[in-house]
This record gives C-alpha cells, sequence and structure tokens, in this order.
C-alpha cells in the first residue's frame, strides 16, 4: 500500500512538468522575451551612439567658434595697429608743417598795421592774402550831411552827400523790434554756413572799424532790411551779414557805422 502511494506521488508531481515541456506557448513567450530584450539593447546603444555623434558635433562646433574668434581678434589688432601707424604718420606729418610754418614766420619780419582803431600784427601769409584798396576818405559835417570821396583800385571816383546814420534813433522805434519778431519767425534767421572770403574766422568788429571790400560785397547784404525788422538804408549805407552778426556798412570807405552782435542763430 505505501510503495502505491509513493509511486502515485511520483507520477502526480512529473505529470506538470511533462505537460509544461510539451506545450509550444511557453517556449514562443521565452523566445518573445528574448527579442524584446535583444531590442532594449538595440535601442540603448543606439541612442548611446547618437549621444556621442551630439557630443562631438557640440566640440566640432565649439572649436569653429574658438578659430573664428581668435581670427576675429587677430584682424581686429591688425587693424588697430594699422590705424595707429596712420594717425602717428599724420600726426608727425601735421607737426612736420606746423615748423616749417614757425620757422617760415620767423624768418620774414612782422609788420604792424592799425585795423579798426588797434594795431594788429599781421604775419606775412596774410599780407599776401589782404587786398586793401587805396582809399582817400574825406569827411566833412555840413547841416547833418557827410560828404565821402572814395577812390576804389580800379582808378572809379565815388563821392555823394547823404544824411548821418543815427543809431540809437531806429532802435527806440517799436517797428524795428527784430528781438520779438526773431522770437516768432526763428526760421528766418537761419541762414546757413558763414563763407568767410578769407577764412580767417570771426573777430568781433566795432563802430568805427573798416572792413575789408571781400567782406562788404554785394553777395553779403541784406537786400531786404524789413523782412529781419531793420530799418531800411539810405546812400552808402548797406546792412551786411558777417559771420552771425549784423553790420551796417559804408560801402564807400568801409566803415562800420552799426552793429548788431548775435544777430543771426
Amino acid at each position: 500500500m505505501r510503495p502505491l502511494a509513493i509511486i502515485l506521488l511520483l507520477a502526480g508531481t512529473a505529470a506538470p512538468a511533462l505537460a509544461q515541456r510539451d506545450d509550444p506557448s511557453s517556449e514562443a513567450r521565452s523566445e518573445a522575451r528574448a527579442e524584446r530584450a535583444q531590442a532594449r539593447s538595440e535601442r540603448a546603444e543606439s541612442r548611446s551612439q547618437s549621444r556621442e555623434s551630439r557630443s562631438e558635433q557640440r566640440a566640432q562646433q565649439v572649436e569653429r567658434q574658438q578659430a573664428a574668434s581668435a581670427q576675429q581678434g587677430s584682424n581686429s589688432a591688425q587693424q588697430q595697429q594699422s590705424s595707429d601707424g596712420s594717425r602717428t604718420i599724420q600726426r608727425r606729418a601735421y607737426q612736420g608743417r606746423r615748423e616749417r610754418v614757425r620757422e617760415q614766420q620767423q624768418s620774414e619780419p612782422v609788420e604792424a598795421q592799425v585795423v579798426g582803431g588797434s594795431s594788429e600784427s599781421i604775419t606775412p601769409r596774410q599780407r599776401r592774402i589782404r587786398t586793401i584798396p587805396e582809399t582817400n576818405v574825406v569827411n566833412q559835417q555840413q547841416s547833418g550831411t557827410v560828404t565821402t570821396q572814395h577812390r576804389s583800385r580800379d582808378g572809379s571816383r565815388y563821392s555823394g552827400n547823404h544824411r548821418r546814420w543815427d543809431r540809437n534813433d531806429w532802435r527806440s522805434d517799436r517797428r524795428y523790434d527784430w528781438r520779438r519778431w526773431r522770437s516768432n519767425h526763428r526760421s528766418l534767421f537761419r541762414l546757413g554756413l558763414y563763407n568767410d572770403p578769407f577764412g580767417w574766422g570771426y573777430r568781433r568788429w566795432g563802430i568805427g572799424s573798416y572792413l575789408y571790400p571781400n567782406y562788404y560785397t554785394s553777395s553779403f547784404w541784406l537786400n531786404d532790411p524789413w523782412q529781419y525788422r531793420l530799418p531800411p538804408v539810405y546812400g552808402p549805407y548797406r546792412w551786411v551779414r558777417y559771420h552771425d552778426d549784423a553790420l551796417l556798412v559804408d560801402i564807400y570807405s568801409g566803415q562800420v557805422v552799426d552793429v548788431i552782435y548775435n544777430f543771426f542763430w
């Protein structure tokens, strides 16, 4: 009885094992698991290769950027050196010209001439440029009139009797309030750059000074004084622009008889 029970027990335990060995679905599941594991391994390997490729690309891009930056820095340094060298050459040339001019001025005498009531030194270069006509001006006060005789460089003679200009009378006339007119019509007083005939720059001319003829040619006249609320002129007098000043000039003698400083903008 006892041996029979043992045999039956062994047979019961062996039957599931035999059934499992003979079951084809178990083998399929095992193969599927193996394939999935292999696929996961392949995907992991592919991701690793992709990461390595991107890392190499980034490293190459960084190297190219560094090389480009280094090349740009080298070009900038070369340009800076070239610019410094050019400025040095220009500075040396300028210093050389200044020294030559200084030597020339020291070697030539300097004359003194009375201009506008004051003694002013004129360098040789200015003497060669200035053109001062020969004038013979005789002023005689006869009943409030002035007789002017002027001989120009071409020998022509001009003469005439005219009223003496009163530079204080018109300033009390409200019709000639040019300051208020200028504040309301600012664009009229912007005449652009002033073209100095000699290129000497601005100097402050006072009443009684004598201008060079080039400063009161017709191209500098204010042909319509009323446009700027200035009084009308008569006889030899003309309103003239000089830089930002308005000068009233006796064009027969070149004398400044009235002046308004900083008249234009």
